[in-house]
């Protein structure tokens, strides 16, 4: 005759079901962030995505000019660089671990904050994601701000 199919049935108690259910939707959540796209900061590889980011940021960019500088990150920094690096640390950035990598420096000159005061965005961009930058004023003594949105 056909096939004998013996199922086994565990009854497990209603607190232990739950428990399992919530631990498999944690375990869900948790790997859909490690799999999701990332920061705004992290997919800045166009022109244009770059524009959008400072926008985001309250930035107007109409009439910025963008200069383009590529440049390899020292593996020892001289004074200057190590001056900028502790800025770039209160900012949450650290240039110092991609010592020796190529990275592209853009700087907008010219973008306007909300009180329509001119500001030069400097952005340190590594494979598409800012590893490093600041908002400064364009007049001399003015103001640094993270760049971070």
């Amino acid at each position: 005759m056909g096939d004998i199919v013996k199922h086994i049935c565990i009854k497990l108690p209603d607190k232990m079901l739950l428990g399992i259910f919530l631990s498999i939707v944690i375990a869900f959540f948790i790997i859909m962030e490690f799999l999701s796209v990332g920061s705004p900061s992290d997919n800045l590889l166009s022109e244009y995505d770059r524009l959008c980011y400072l926008n985001d940021m309250g930035y107007s960019t109409n009439d910025c000019e963008m200069t383009e500088h590529i440049f390899t990150i020292p593996e020892k920094f001289n004074n200057d660089l190590l001056q900028y690096n502790l800025l770039q640390n209160r900012f949450g950035y650290d240039l110092q671990k991609y010592g020796r990598q190529t990275v592209t420096v853009y700087r907008y000159n010219g973008i306007k904050n909300r009180n329509n005061e001119s500001a030069v965005a400097t952005m340190w961009i590594l494979n598409g994601r800012l590893i490093g930058g600041d908002i400064s004023s364009s007049e001399y003594g003015g103001f640094v701000t993270n760049i971070k949105g």
